[in-house]
């Protein structure tokens, strides 16, 4: 019996200290955004989910993205396969043209935000 306590005391100190050390798990809300092929929120769409990583476009939305439309804060839009050369976008893009960027969307992420505590 003595040594059930003793693993449960070193299991539970070490996640008290690891909590204390790294603070609470963070949690991050998923980023989702609406693409259309044309402007206006017209034509082909697509909506995306995204988490940390970068999405790379391939086929048909590849350089054919004219609109955007957010359901969250921040989307990085990118001219490059590896979400290089990107721009933010804070809220919906009715004509991406008006910040040029239409048709040239490769691929695109989440911002990446400071997480607050």
């Amino acid at each position: 019996m003595g040594n059930i306590h003793l693993m449960l005391f070193f299991f539970f100190g070490s996640t008290l200290v690891f909590s204390i050390c790294h603070g609470a798990p963070q949690t991050r809300q998923r980023t989702e955004v609406s693409i259309y092929e044309h402007q206006y929120y017209q034509g082909r769409a697509l909506t995306i989910s995204l988490g940390s990583r970068c999405k790379t476009f391939r086929g048909f939305f590849r350089n054919t993205i004219s609109s955007a439309m957010l359901n969250s804060e921040c989307v990085q839009l990118c001219r490059d396969d590896q979400c290089d050369e990107c721009t933010e976008i804070r809220e919906s893009s009715a004509d991406l043209s008006e910040i040029n960027f239409n048709d040239r969307v490769r691929s695109i992420k989440q911002c990446n935000e400071s997480l607050e505590y």
